[in-house]
């Protein structure tokens, strides 16, 4: 393998070679850690460490914001969509209490009903059931 350094094509270093080159940066380090030339190194490359934290933690945040938003979007869809189609059988079911002359005691469970009874409800009156049946003790 090779590697690229300032545009020239260079061979790939062996693990062992990148450890004594760690070794060889670390005694030097330890060596000259209290010259100016070490100190203003290291103060800059911490200062790169904060700074590339901080790019990271905002890019975090953006990123979850992002996320969130249309998490938030899908499940309004989401939710809009049901919504949608339980006033669709709501008044499906409304309009056949009316058409058939069911009590309105019918009325008020179908206006009660949650989701999933109403899809049961509707089910049922496809299979055939006649609606005083499906809604039991609330027909006529």
């Amino acid at each position: 393998m090779t590697g690229k350094v300032k545009g020239k094509v260079t061979p790939e270093m062996t693990l062992e070679e990148k450890d004594d080159l760690l070794d060889l940066i670390y005694m030097i380090v330890m060596n000259f850690k209290d010259t100016p030339e070490i100190k203003r190194i290291k103060k800059i490359w911490m200062a790169a460490k904060r700074e590339g934290a901080q790019e990271g933690r905002e890019e975090g945040r953006e990123e979850g914001r992002q996320e969130g938003r249309q998490e938030g979007r899908q499940k309004g869809r989401q939710e809009g969509r049901q919504e949608g189609r339980s006033d669709i059988l709501r008044e499906l079911l409304a309009n056949a209490c009316e058409r058939y002359g069911i009590a309105p005691k019918a009325r008020e469970l179908i206006a009660n009903a949650d989701a999933a009874q109403m899809e049961d409800w509707v089910e049922r009156l496809m299979d055939g059931e006649q609606l005083e049946e499906v809604l039991g003790d609330a027909g006529p």
